[in-house]
């Protein structure tokens, strides 16, 4: 089933278009949309949307941001921008390992594909209130206070609540109190979670997003050749002892590690090593595990939906 839809400028130098829908089915798997030649295209969407389903769809978009995520980490890594160069110092008696990176990670683009995702994740419960929202007829000056509220306080929720009673009913509006915030222990892991989702999506909306970094989180193996002046030089040498390990940010001469030797080294010969690196979201003095983050907070919404669900069906 085909819908056609007219694209055109609403006024010269404006970037809004004028979007006319000709025919309109509620259940489409497909949406083809013909424009004119200059603004082409195609909007394709899996499975129709309803207020049944959108707060999943909010959550499979947010997936679909992470795995995309996932992949532009996985070709970065797999690209070559970094290796390990070896020193031998002036006295001769030290060795460092240091960092080579030519190409910068693209720390920007991650941190607002990031964003994205956590958008996503807070939206979804947006749409789960709004989908309850739609069965009753709200006023149209009242739609936009339909917003899905995260407190901290007692009395911060039921300001809300007073907002909300008018169009929500009772029901689920006592459902979504028992997943707030404060109504969680705070050992809990899920208050934790519901807090980065509302804070993390503040921060990416309202400023910048949460900054993405890479660093080393360990160097999982190491092996040097190294050749000294004589062999029983070679004999005294104990590289456990003898060397240390840094975990520095991923940046060009970033020092790996320094070997300290009894003997002064004739020749740093080839290395060997495995890096363990960490993309991680900076966020009020904590890093944050990128990826592992992003799929517990799908987790934790997708849990705390299920549940209020089960509450108001």
């Amino acid at each position: 089933m085909m819908v056609d839809i007219k694209v055109g400028r609403t006024k010269p130098f404006d970037s809004l278009f004028d979007v006319q829908v000709v025919g309109v089915v509620l259940t489409l798997n497909e949406i083809e949309c013909r424009s004119n030649k200059r603004h082409s295209g195609r909007l394709r969407y899996t499975g129709y949307m309803s207020r049944e389903n959108w707060a999943e769809q909010k959550l499979n978009h947010a997936s679909w941001h992470c795995d995309n995520l996932e992949r532009h980490l996985d070709v970065w890594r797999g690209s070559g921008s970094i290796s390990v160069v070896s020193k031998v110092s002036d006295d001769r008696l030290r060795l460092h390992l240091d960092l080579s990176v030519t190409e910068t990670p693209p720390t920007e683009i991650w941190s607002l594909t990031a964003g994205d995702c956590v958008h996503n994740i807070r939206c979804s419960f947006d749409a789960w209130l709004w989908g309850k929202a739609l069965e009753r007829e709200v006023p149209l000056q009242n739609e936009k206070r339909i917003q899905f509220p995260f407190a901290d306080k007692p009395k911060e929720f039921s300001n809300n609540r007073d907002q909300l009673a008018r169009d929500i009913n009772a029901k689920v509006l006592d459902a979504i109190e028992e997943v707030q915030p404060y109504r969680i222990d705070p050992n809990n892991g899920l208050r934790r979670c519901l807090e980065l989702i509302r804070d993390l999506d503040n921060q990416n909306k309202h400023r910048f997003p949460a900054v993405t970094k890479v660093g080393v989180a360990d160097v999982l193996a190491v092996g040097l050749s190294l050749e000294f002046d004589d062999d029983d030089s070679a004999q005294a040498e104990d590289p456990e002892a003898a060397s240390e390990y840094y975990l520095p940010p991923l940046t060009n001469g970033g020092r790996l590690l320094t070997y300290s030797a009894k003997s002064p080294i004739k020749t740093g010969g080839q290395v060997r090593y495995q890096l363990d690196l960490k993309p991680h979201i900076e966020f009020e003095g904590n890093d944050l595990p990128l990826i592992p983050q992003l799929r517990k907070l799908m987790d934790a919404a997708a849990k705390v939906l299920a549940w209020l669900e089960s509450q108001v069906s």
